[in-house]
């Protein structure tokens, strides 16, 4: 059990919900920037540290695995899952200030980095002030955003169909599979490929299902691996932190 004390009297004035644990959050930040060098693709998501206890900033979602708790704002590698810097969700902040004020910043030297979002943080707005810090971002955006143009807002595609727009840098896209997917990006072009999906199993033999069996153990593995990366006992070896990043030697 961790237990957490703090017994200097703030002012009211200056007082926060975390004034008690900023001291611990700000010494793992501290030591997961330490032990790892983040590449250029880094992603933008939330977290939910299960918790049931009484605080006013608790969350709960339904559809989430973990329905009640901590909600945290995670800036992590995009290939490993190495959360970076993390800020604890106390109500009240946006997408903007998130990116742009404080997990950006927390990255040394963020020129050239390509940050990927989901529609919950991805504005016009936001593209543009990363961009003029030579900062990439690419990510889903709602339709409804500010500054978006009405085609975007309500677009009327057949599917398969797809409609953009470009301004200066900031590239808006909307196509329609099953459902209109909106996009925006300061990297990529309008441009479409056909891929192929890397998991298909025909037939019912057993052979074919012991496969799949394997396929998805092995999976499993591999994100049982990539989940672990930042806990405070990694369970990885200080060789295979240097074949990540020349600055991986040593453990948390």
């Amino acid at each position: 059990m961790l237990h957490l004390k703090n017994d200097q009297k703030s002012s009211k004035d200056l007082r926060t919900r975390t004034e008690k644990v900023n001291c611990f959050l700000s010494y793992l930040e501290m030591k997961f920037r330490e032990r790892f060098c983040p590449g250029r693709e880094t992603a933008v998501d939330e977290a939910v540290v299960g918790f049931k206890g009484k605080i006013h900033f608790i969350t709960y979602n339904p559809k989430k695995p973990t329905k009640w708790g901590i909600r945290l704002y995670v800036l992590s590698d995009s290939k490993c899952g190495y959360v970076h810097s993390f800020v604890p969700y106390y109500g009240g902040i946006t997408s903007e200030t998130l990116l742009h004020e404080r997990l950006k910043n927390s990255v040394p030297g963020s020129q050239g980095y390509h940050f990927f979002t989901d529609r919950y943080y991805t504005s016009v707005t936001l593209a543009k002030e990363l961009f003029k810090e030579k900062t990439h971002l690419t990510g889903t955006i709602m339709p409804n955003r500010k500054d978006n143009p009405p085609v975007i807002k309500h677009p009327k595609l057949m599917k398969g169909e797809i409609v953009a727009f470009r301004d200066e840098n900031v590239m808006l896209l909307a196509w329609k599979d099953k459902r209109i997917v909106t996009m925006l990006s300061t990297w990529d072009t309008s441009e479409t490929e056909s891929v192929e999906s890397a998991w298909w199993w025909e037939g019912n033999s057993s052979q074919t299902q012991g496969q799949k069996s394997k396929e998805e153990e092995e999976r499993r593995f591999i994100f049982a691996k990539h989940v672990n990366v930042n806990q405070v006992f990694m369970w990885v070896t200080d060789f295979q932190l240097r074949q990540v990043c020349p600055s991986n030697s040593g453990l948390v």
